[in-house]
Parts: structure tokens; C-alpha cells; sequence
């Protein structure tokens, strides 16, 4: 049985892991797994001294799994908690989104990747920020519609700053992306957090569907 301790018109939260199976009701465009910290700090330390700046792979999680584990071991890390994770992180994505094909991005992160608040052209994506801030997103009706439409880059997405929502260290989120099957879907409206300046790194774990969702 889920514990949920948050929901909102396009938000699920809760701590347990069938909270991300929330993410296919209707309303919903992003839900959260509240976790504690899955990693211990020492193999995150070493992630961050050791691994090369990106890793990018994508295929079935065997075919992942086995890739990363040959990157790690290349680059002389033991890291097997942060393996394990992503292991089951993959598996439950896999499930959740019904697609065996995935892609994913492992990343050490220090730069302002993603200024402006946007939506994803993908059907889902799964977030995990292992270190440093999480992820920024906008319940719907904090976002401004018509600076989406306009596309005016000086026209502020949110509201009001008030509004911004911001995924935890080590929290679980999966997002729905403009292109989710079905008609009037929202895709959530989301965007990086603001580090370059503050010297701060981030562990950024994405996992994208490398196939398409079947009408759900």
C-alpha cells in the first residue's frame, strides 16, 4: 500500500516505489519517489574524483548494466551500492514505462545545464540527482501559458518564484514528456537548478524510454 504524502493536480509524491507508477493518471505529469540517501557519501566521492564527466549508453538493463560496470572498473571505481541502485532504478522504469529499449546519461554536472524552464520532447524520463540540488518543476498552474506559447525569452515561465517545486537529493522523479500518448496530456514543465556560481557539482542520473509507450 502507497503512503502518499503529497498529491496535487499533476503531482504524486510518497515514500515508496510504487509512487512512480502514478505518473500514468491522468492529471499526473510527475511523480516522486521520497527516498533516503540511496548512496553512501564515500562512493559518491569517488564517482565524482574518478568517472569521466558523462556517460551515455542505452539498450536493454543487461546491456547497460554491463557497460557501466566496464566504465567503473576502466576508470578503477568501486562503487557497488551506486550500481546496484541504478540497476534497480532501470528495472523499475523499464516496468513502469513498459519499454525494454532504454537510453541513459550518467553525469557529474557544475554548469547551469538547463536555464529556462521547459518540457521534455520524450514520452518519459526518469531523474535522480545522487549529489547537489535536485531538479525544478512547476505545478500547471503556476506555469505562465502564453510565455510557453510566445516563446519570448524574456517572458518568465513561473508565476511567481513561490511556485517553483524542487525534487529532493536522492529522490526518484519520472516526468512525463510532450510526446506521452493520449490527447491533452501536460507534460511537466521543469528546468535545472541554478549552480555554476556556486561551485556546487551534481550526480545527475537520466533514464529516457528508447522506444515508444503503447496507448495506456
Amino acid at each position: 500500500m502507497i503512503t502518499v504524502t503529497h498529491v496535487a493536480s499533476n503531482h504524486v509524491s510518497a515514500p515508496d516505489p510504487e509512487a512512480l507508477d502514478r505518473i500514468h493518471g491522468p492529471e499526473v505529469n510527475i511523480a516522486v519517489w521520497e527516498r533516503s540517501e540511496p548512496v553512501p557519501l564515500q562512493e559518491i566521492e569517488a564517482v565524482l574524483h574518478g568517472l569521466p564527466r558523462e556517460i551515455r549508453t542505452h539498450g536493454c538493463v543487461t546491456a547497460i548494466m554491463q557497460h557501466l560496470r566496464d566504465v567503473f572498473a576502466a576508470s578503477d571505481i568501486a562503487a557497488e551500492h551506486l550500481l546496484h541502485d541504478i540497476a534497480l532504478l532501470l528495472e523499475g522504469f523499464a516496468t513502469t514505462s513498459m519499454v525494454k529499449d532504454l537510453r541513459l546519461s550518467l553525469s557529474i554536472v557544475n554548469t547551469n545545464m538547463c536555464r529556462r524552464f521547459h518540457t521534455d520532447v520524450n514520452d518519459l524520463r526518469l531523474l535522480c540527482t545522487y549529489t547537489g540540488p535536485g531538479t525544478l518543476w512547476l505545478p500547471n498552474n503556476a506555469v505562465n501559458d502564453q510565455a510557453i506559447r510566445s516563446h519570448d525569452p524574456h517572458l518568465p515561465i513561473e508565476r511567481s518564484p513561490e511556485d517553483v517545486q524542487q525534487v529532493g537529493t536522492g529522490h526518484v522523479a519520472i516526468l512525463k514528456g510532450a510526446l506521452y500518448p493520449g490527447d491533452r496530456v501536460a507534460a511537466c514543465v521543469h528546468r535545472s537548478p541554478t549552480i555554476e556560481e556556486t561551485g556546487q557539482r551534481r550526480l545527475l542520473l537520466r533514464i529516457d524510454t528508447n522506444g515508444t509507450l503503447m496507448d495506456l
